[in-house]
């Protein structure tokens, strides 16, 4: 299953859908802003062993990065140099 999961992320800048099975939300992010060349930085490693289960489909950055700040209590800032830093935290 780990590898069907990891092919259709693979071929996702085609079908649009990310799926995240039990993926670390770093890993989940780090993904996902890679595919909506946003270049990101995580202030601490809190949520590290966080958890993610969920399905991304055809949704912006800004779509994305909402979800997770409700579910992770996740603050995304953008820098002067345009990276998105990546503050808190919590896998309650």
């Amino acid at each position: 299953f780990e590898k069907g999961i990891a092919d259709t992320n693979f071929t996702a800048w085609k079908t649009g859908t990310y799926l995240f099975e039990e993926t670390s939300v770093t890993k989940a992010l780090q993904i996902l802003a890679e595919a909506n060349n946003v270049k990101i930085d995580f202030e601490n490693q809190v949520i590290a062993n966080c958890k993610i289960t969920s399905i991304f489909k055809n949704q912006s950055w800004e779509e994305v990065v909402e979800e997770f700040s409700l579910i992770h209590s996740l603050q995304f800032e953008k820098q002067k140099d345009g990276t998105v830093k990546v503050k808190g935290g919590s896998c309650e």
